[in-house]
């Protein structure tokens, strides 16, 4: 008895194995049609999780100073010219002062080198000096005589010290003629010392200028139409001259970005259709790129499809706004 129930038993676990496994082929199979008739059936393809986007566009000070109030918040639209942020420039005064003495004392210092140095020579008297060299060869013939009269001890000591005396003292008459008199003269200045001149004042005074409009810069404006990002941005903050403080997303480039799935690559192409709702609006634009973004740790690629969005109905729009988006495949 014991062996009948198991052998009817091992009879229908065989049966449901065979028969379960075929059923379950058949039911994948059934799906895989079913999936196969929606795709190639289908007209439209709904791409989910798409976002607006903009070119971003930098705000940036025209000079240094600190934030001490915010006009507008984080997401909010701004007209070109807007008001974002107001500051304290960071250029006192005193400042200024110090500039413009700088830029004094340099203009002077170049007007005083453009005139040229005045030195002193000295100025040979207008009848020559053709006597006192003459004296000179004389006591010099006479000392050298002296000298060899002595050497033959024909003459004393106190002899030849007398000549070598009279030969110094023409010399030193010589010397005194010479430089009886002097005159000043304008010595010119070497051409790089007053290029250098020139540079340093045309540098005193670009920073002076610069100073004075920057005291006056109390205002960051918004330098395009669209949606101010600042999240980093307030009261406090120090601001530097042309650094990035905060973005715009411009309303003249206004597109939306979506993720392709790789099931759906091929079904995508330039020119399609696409629907969605922005705003309330239902809108239509088209496919105008297909982007590919790789990361860069693994290396895997992901494409995106970049859609129009008219810009008659761009008013209410803004970046970071999110829909679905529904694309025709006959087009």
């Amino acid at each position: 008895m014991r062996l009948q129930v198991e052998v009817d038993f091992t009879r229908k676990a065989k049966y449901i194995i065979r028969y379960g496994l075929v059923s379950l082929i058949a039911i994948a199979a059934i799906t895989a049609s079913v999936l196969c008739y929606v795709q190639y059936t289908t007209k439209t393809i709904t791409l989910y999780n798409a976002e607006v986007k903009s070119t971003l566009v930098n705000v940036v000070p025209k000079a240094n100073g600190t934030i001490t109030e915010l006009v507008v918040e984080s997401g909010t639209h701004v007209e070109a010219g807007d008001v974002i942020a107001r500051v304290s420039p960071s250029v006192s005064s005193e400042d200024i002062a110090n500039l413009e003495q700088a830029a004094n004392l340099a203009k002077k210092n170049l007007e005083e080198l453009q005139r040229g140095q005045n030195i002193t020579v000295p100025v040979p008297p207008s009848g020559g000096d053709g006597g006192s060299q003459q004296r000179i060869a004389t006591a010099a013939a006479r000392l050298q005589r002296m000298n060899e009269l002595y050497d033959m001890g024909a003459i004393s000591a106190s002899k030849r010290d007398e000549a070598a005396a009279e030969y110094e003292a023409a010399k030193a008459a010589a010397v005194t003629i010479a430089a009886s008199s002097y005159r000043t003269v304008v010595q010119p200045t070497d051409p790089t010392v007053l290029k250098n001149a020139q540079l340093q004042v045309k540098q005193a005074q670009t920073a002076l200028e610069a100073a004075k409009k920057a005291s006056i810069v109390t205002e960051i404006v918004a330098p395009i139409s669209g949606t101010v990002y600042c999240e980093k941005l307030q009261v406090g903050t120090q601001v530097k001259a042309d650094t990035p403080i905060a973005t715009i997303g411009s309303d003249s480039d206004l597109h939306i970005s979506v993720e392709i799935p790789s099931t759906q690559i091929g079904s995508i192409h330039l020119g399609q259709l696409a629907s969605y709702t922005l705003d309330g609006k239902n809108l239509q634009g088209s496919v105008q790129e297909i982007e590919e973004e790789t990361d860069e740790e693994d290396g895997i690629g992901t494409k995106f499809a970049v859609i129009s969005i008219p810009e008659e109905e761009a008013k209410g729009i803004s970046p970071g706004m999110a829909t679905d988006v529904i694309l025709s495949k006959n087009e």
